[in-house]
C-alpha cells in the first residue's frame, strides 16, 4: 500500500468514525401535565396532523380520587418533510397526590431506527 493508498483509507476512516457521532437534530419532546400532554418533535416544521388511536382508563378511590391511565398511541405527521412519527406508551395521572408519570416512545420519522423515550420519574 503506497502513501496516497494508506492516506485515502485513513481519511475513510475517520470521516466514518465522525458521521457515525452525528446524531439527528430532531428530538422527541413531551409537555405532560396534571391537565392535558402535548407532543412535538422539535427540528420539523410545517403543519403538523395528529391520527389518535388512544385508551382512556379512569379508576377512583374510595374517597372518590382519580387515577387516570391513558395508552397512548399517536401518529404524527408533518406536511414540510412528509415524516410520520409513531408515538405509544402510558400516561398516569394521580390525583390523590397530584402526579404524573409517563414512559413514552418515539419511532419512525428522522429517528429511523434510534428510537426517542420521554420518561417521569
Amino acid at each position: 500500500m503506497n502513501t496516497k493508498q494508506r492516506f485515502l483509507t485513513i481519511l475513510v476512516l475517520v470521516m466514518s468514525i465522525i458521521s457515525s457521532g452525528c446524531t439527528s437534530r430532531h428530538q422527541f419532546v413531551c409537555n405532560i401535565t396534571t391537565e392535558n400532554y402535548a407532543f412535538n418533535i422539535v427540528g420539523e416544521s410545517g403543519e403538523m396532523t395528529d391520527s389518535l388511536n388512544n385508551q382512556t382508563n379512569i379508576q377512583y378511590s374510595t374517597s372518590g380520587e382519580k387515577v387516570i391511565t391513558v395508552d397512548v398511541n399517536e401518529e404524527l405527521k408533518y406536511g414540510s418533510s412528509n415524516n410520520t412519527y409513531k408515538i405509544v406508551g402510558k400516561i398516569t395521572v394521580d390525583q390523590t397526590s397530584n402526579t404524573v408519570s409517563y414512559n413514552l416512545t418515539a419511532t419512525g420519522g428522522a429517528f429511523g431506527n434510534s428510537p426517542q423515550i420521554c420518561k417521569k420519574p
